[in-house]
């Protein structure tokens, strides 16, 4: 038999396996697993839980029913909006959506449905992700005054298993949390010291938590050496934490409005904090507005913090605490807070606190208790290091107790630089107050405006009452042998009348700490990238490109041509 006889014989075989595996192909492609739509089930307090839950005609009454389920990928849990839904929502592992594909708990109908856990949580996922929560109303029966009620925390994200992966893509929006004794929207890992189990993609936006006891919105984690961090990628904007008053007796601190912590990589802006932390009565540490602690990454900005209280200490607008590393508090208008506007704190056993930059904020009378300044800074651990403070405009008037200042240094630092600040104070308070020797502490090119009283700086158990006298015992605001610095009238244009604006889209309209056209400070600061290698960002407190002249202006505020706002100070 020739090669070529033999090839005839099999071919008819051959074209017809080719053929086989082409029809087979086919069909493979067609039986692949398909994406998973999800399916949607409705729940109203007309349904019955013997009803398939699949439609708006044929819905779930209650939550019991949910929690005997499991979900999967694209499946809805949708509520009656205007009804109320008695009980706590759970998901665990069995529960599991994706970033392409999240289970989504909401409402359907016009209004927000209501999700009443009288004195439990309210949503708990725990060790699952791939979740969307949105458009709901999350309630609880916390009692403040009488510190009774709820024992839960309103929607509960945590996990607790001792791997090291980080569970992906949680989404919360469009939700009200209120009355909770704990928090009112919580991350959590609490899986072991330096085990960084936690979660990833997170966004918290438009919510608005309210009335709870520990804080307002929270992250947490138990690593606590700075090396690693429980949580990455976490955003939270256009929310608003008020009212969140703390709990009596509490072992910390509480009454925070929203606090991140074990956290690599997040960004809180857009946000408002008010009226939060009352009563907190914890003799060593306090709550504060918005802030963040053992955590690497952190922009703060484009928030307002106002009229946050404490029993004890702090109470503060915004700060950089424990641990802290890389981060930036930028863009921000801090007011009326029984604590400091802006704080840089270190507290005893946390990681190392280095490389953190405070710039283009507004403070206005802060420090209404026990004497913090619009910004303090205090070391009681391993050390404040390596912070750059530029471009802030700080206003201090006296409070009801203690000695406020425009800034306050409450113990040792590390190369923490001033540059390009406005300080000004009314009826002789001090600009400045610093004890302690400082480690390569620089001002330079700042304004000290004592508004018509007597020049006072407390420097290191002396007082100086003026500039050269500062500068030359000193050695600060000098630069290759020039004098630097200025006391002069900033020229602002209504120090001391900024009002509370309640949303942080409408900062651009704090006409009150804008520079004048004939301020002095116009086209006066250093040029911090020549000088000291320092990028001062793109924009200013408004939004305004810089620089706008020949040079960067002294504040907060870098003065060009624009019409003010008629609609405030």
């Amino acid at each position: 038999m020739s090669l070529r006889t033999g090839f005839k014989k099999r071919q008819p075989w051959f074209r017809y396996g080719f053929l086989i595996l082409v029809i087979f192909g086919i069909i493979s492609c067609r039986i692949q697993p398909i994406k998973r739509i999800g399916e949607k089930y409705y729940i109203s307090s007309t349904g019955s839980d013997q009803s398939s839950g699949t439609s708006s005609n044929r819905p779930w009454r209650t939550i019991s029913k949910i929690n005997e389920m499991s979900f999967g990928p694209g499946d809805h849990i949708l509520f009656h909006g205007g009804e109320t839904f008695e009980g706590t929502l759970r998901f665990d592992e069995a529960d599991l959506g994706s970033p392409l594909n999240p289970i989504v708990i909401s409402t359907y109908g016009k209004r927000r449905a209501t999700i009443d856990a009288g004195g439990s949580s309210g949503i708990i996922l725990s060790n699952t992700a791939g979740f969307e929560i949105k458009n709901l109303i999350v309630k609880g029966n916390w009692k403040a005054n009488s510190q009774t009620g709820n024992e839960g925390t309103g929607i509960h994200v945590y996990t607790d298993y001792s791997n090291e992966v980080k569970r992906r893509y949680i989404r919360i929006d469009n939700v009200e949390v209120k009355g909770y004794k704990h928090v009112g929207i919580s991350i959590d890992a609490m899986n072991g010291d330096e085990i960084q189990n936690g979660f990833e993609d997170v966004q918290i936006t438009n919510c608005i938590v309210h009335d709870n006891g520990g804080a307002g919105i929270a992250t947490y984690g138990d690593s606590t050496s700075g090396k690693s961090w429980s949580h990455k990628n976490l955003s939270i904007g256009h929310c608003k934490a008020y009212n969140n008053k703390g709990l009596i007796g509490s072992s910390g601190n509480s009454g925070n409005g929203i606090v991140i912590s074990n956290v690599d990589g997040a960004v809180i802006e857009r946000c408002v904090a008010y009226n939060n932390g009352e009563l907190n009565n914890h003799p060593g540490e306090g709550p504060i507005g918005i802030w963040a602690w053992c955590a690497n990454d952190v922009t703060i900005q484009h928030n307002e913090s106002y009229s946050n209280k404490s029993r004890t200490r702090d109470g503060g607008g915004f700060d950089l605490d424990g641990g802290v590393t890389n981060s930036v508090m930028q863009y921000n208008y801090s007011h009326d807070n029984d604590g400091a506007g802006y704080g840089l704190y270190q507290f005893k056993e946390a990681p190392p606190f280095h490389n953190n930059v405070v710039r283009y904020n507004i403070s206005q009378n802060n420090g209404r208790k026990n004497g913090y300044g619009g910004i303090t800074i205090w070391n009681g651990g391993t050390g404040i290091s390596k912070v750059d403070v530029y471009n802030n405009t700080i206003f201090m008037s006296p409070a009801v107790s203690g000695e406020p200042a425009a800034v306050c240094i409450w113990s040792e630092t590390d190369n923490v630089r001033f540059f390009n600040n406005i300080l000004v104070t009314t009826q002789g308070l001090p600009l400045i107050k610093a004890k302690n020797e400082q480690t390569g502490m620089v001002w330079q090119g700042n304004c000290y405006w004592p508004s018509g009283s007597t020049f006072r700086i407390l420097w290191q158990d002396e007082t100086y009452s003026s500039l050269s006298e500062w500068q030359s015992a000193a050695h600060q605001e000098r630069l290759n042998g020039a004098s630097l610095g200025y006391s002069v009238d900033p020229k602002l244009i209504g120090p001391g009348v900024g009002i509370t604006l309640g949303n942080a889209d409408r900062l651009h309209k704090l006409n009150a700490y804008r520079l004048q056209t004939e301020s002095p400070l116009v086209n006066s600061g250093l040029d911090l990238f020549r000088l000291f290698g320092i990028h001062p960002g793109s924009q200013d407190f408004y939004g305004t490109s810089i620089p706008q002249g020949k040079a960067l202006d002294i504040g907060a505020h870098e003065h060009a041509s624009f019409p003010l706002n008629s609609d405030n100070s």
